[in-house]
Parts: C-alpha cells; structure tokens; sequence
C-alpha cells in the first residue's frame, strides 16, 4: 500500500478564519488526530484568523495566500496563483485538500498546473451551479452524508462522516461548572450552533412555547454567538420572537461556547431542529456526552440518529418538536437508555478513527 511506504505530503487549504460552523472544527478535529508517520500535512489560507494560528501551533508549515480584493474575481484568485505554485513545487506536495467547495477556487488552477491531484471535502448544505464545475474537475469529492452524495454530487462522490475525538467529550466531567441559571427540579433542553436561519432558532422558540403550556419545569438554552453581524438581523428577530411569546426567562440565549461538551453535559437533551443540516456534528458530538437528541429528518441525521439514540421529526413543525421534548422530558428512563446508546453508536460509528481510516484509503486511490 502507498500509504504504508511513504510520508505522504498533503495541502490542506481553508478560506475559514475562526470556528464558526461544523466545517472549520472538523478541519482542525482532522489535522490535531493525523497520524504524522503516514500524513505530512500542510496548510493555507488566504485569511490569518483563529483558525490559521491553532494550524501554526500544531507545527505544520503554512502559507498566508494573498486576499481576494473587490476587483479580482474569486474563481480566478489571480494573486494567490503564483505563490500557490511555488509552495506546491517547493514542498513537493502529493494532494490538494480543500476542507470547503469555495476552497478549490483558489486551488483548482495551480492543482492543474503542477499536476497534483486534488480532493474537495464538500461540508456546506449550499450546493451552487458553480460548484458542478469545481466537484468535476476534481480527482475525487468527500461527501459527509449520504442524502449530500445522492443529491449534491449525484453519487459520484465518496460518504465518509465526521468523526470526533471521544477524549474530548467524556461522559463525566469532575469540576464541570456551567455559567446556566435554571432550578434544580428544571429539566434543561438546548440548541447549539451558528445562530442562522437554516439552524431554526425560531422553531425552537415556537416549540419551547408550546411545551411550557404543559409544564412549567423545564428551560431552554440557545448557545451560539448572539453577536454575529452576519447573521443580525435573524437574531434580532429570534429575540423578537422570545418577547413577544413572553418567554423571557425560559428562553435563555448563553452567547458563544468554548467547550460544547460543557454545555452537552450541563443538558438533559439536545435538540437539533435544523432546516437542512450537511451532516450534523453536534449530535454526534451529543450522543458521546451520552445525551439523547431530537433532531429533524433532513439530510445528514439521517445517517446518525436511529430510534435507540434519539428522535426524528419532521422541519418546519414545532408542534412534532413539542411534543418529542415533552415525550423525553416525562420518561427520565428513556433519556438515560438513549443517551447510553448514543455513546455506543458514536464509539462505534464516527470517531475520528473511523474518519481518517477512510481518508487515507481514499488518498492512496487518487494516488493510485
């Protein structure tokens, strides 16, 4: 095998500056758990945000790309061309690999050029005309879910899941403290992630409106950045939606979190009501804090949640999300079996293990 013989040299490249969103934490998830005596590994980034210092703490060689300006068209990036070329010939890379599909714009030519075979991780739940173009000219495309495969490349690419590593998400955590406010008899349900339209706050919210109506003893979480001026004006009418349903002081909005297994574990049940989710690394990043989860049927949790680790309902419906969270809030039994479940199925399925095996037989076929 190519991979048991050789070192190889491997490029990653990311246009992600900070740890917003599943894709960037999978990034570095990956890099922190390559195996240094198969992988060499490379990075470069037009941007030097978060995400590029953690890259240079690791110790891996790192090229800052030139930013796109207002004047150069993105799909050419003519300014990172030549520096691109010169770092791939200089260090002698064996693959390109883009963690995002926008990413192969600044690669996709210098790959040609100097002949290097490329590889696109396709993590986002947008798929554009524009993206056709780059998935065909690339030497092979990672889907991480089977629904983004069938639908996105048409079949032709190869599913293989995000996986975490289980260390960081332990199943007790002596000293945990949590900065949660909520009554010792209070059960807790949170949503966490990127607070977006596609992340359904609002039906969250709706739903938290209905449960109260049946009990009082229960306190929902919101964790993600409440700040993010991408995304002001869906927070701002989120928040609206909590004043005028009166939920102020059941609906708690927590700000950015450093350490989501922190907030897993300070939880009774996670809910993941996305509109459309790609794969959905926070509920397997959940089930390994051995909490139960409600999601919706779309996409990625398809290949995650099965009726042992969780519940599946249907987007767009805070009635159905109310009434599972109602389900799990009244059989303590039921939470508890599907948590120790999903710890199971996550040990079983998507530890960062099982991801890189995949990845690394997947490098020796573009090789081969």
């Amino acid at each position: 095998m190519i991979i048991d013989n050789l070192l190889l040299k491997i490029l990653f490249i990311s246009t992600s500056d900070n740890f917003a969103g599943g894709a960037p934490r999978s990034l570095v998830e990956l890099l922190c758990n390559l195996d240094r005596t198969k992988i060499s590994p490379y990075f470069c980034s037009p941007y030097r945000g978060i995400i590029f210092e953690k890259v240079i703490e690791m110790g891996i060689p790192v090229l800052k790309l030139p930013e796109p300006t207002d004047r150069t068209p993105p799909f050419f990036a003519l300014n990172s061309i030549s520096p691109l070329i010169r770092f791939i010939r200089n260090n002698k890379i064996d693959i390109i690999h883009n963690n995002q599909v926008n990413d192969a714009l600044f690669s996709m030519i210098p790959a040609k050029i100097t002949h290097t075979p490329l590889i696109i991780h396709h993590r986002d739940p947008t798929f554009l005309k524009s993206h056709r173009l780059l998935t065909s000219m690339a030497d092979a495309n990672i889907a991480i879910s089977t629904w983004q495969n069938d639908k996105n490349l048409l079949g032709k690419g190869v599913v293989i899941h995000n996986g975490i590593n289980l260390d960081d998400f332990l199943i007790v955590k002596p000293g945990l403290e949590m900065e949660i406010i909520a009554e010792e008899q209070e059960i807790r349900v949170g949503l966490l992630g990127r607070i977006m339209i596609h992340k359904a706050q609002d039906i969250f919210v709706q739903s938290a409106y209905l449960v109260l109506k049946s009990t009082k003893k229960v306190k929902f979480f919101i964790a993600g950045d409440d700040q993010d001026a991408t995304s002001a004006a869906y927070i701002a009418r989120v928040k609206k939606l909590v004043i005028k349903l009166g939920l102020e002081e059941k609906v708690i909005f927590t700000g950015h979190i450093d350490t989501p297994a922190d907030f897993y574990q300070s939880m009774d049940l996670i809910v993941v009501p996305s509109r459309k989710e790609s794969f959905g690394r926070v509920i397997i990043e959940a089930m390994a804090c051995e909490k139960p989860v409600i999601a919706t049927n779309v996409w990625g949790a398809l290949d995650i949640v099965t009726p042992e680790t969780g519940i599946l309902v249907e987007p767009e419906n805070p009635n159905a999300l109310a009434e599972a969270i109602l389900g799990l809030i009244q059989d303590p039994i039921k939470r508890q079996l599907m948590g120790k479940n999903g710890r199971k199925h996550v040990e079983n399925n998507f530890t960062i293990e099982h991801t890189l095996k995949k990845i690394y037989a997947l490098y020796e076929r573009v090789l081969q």
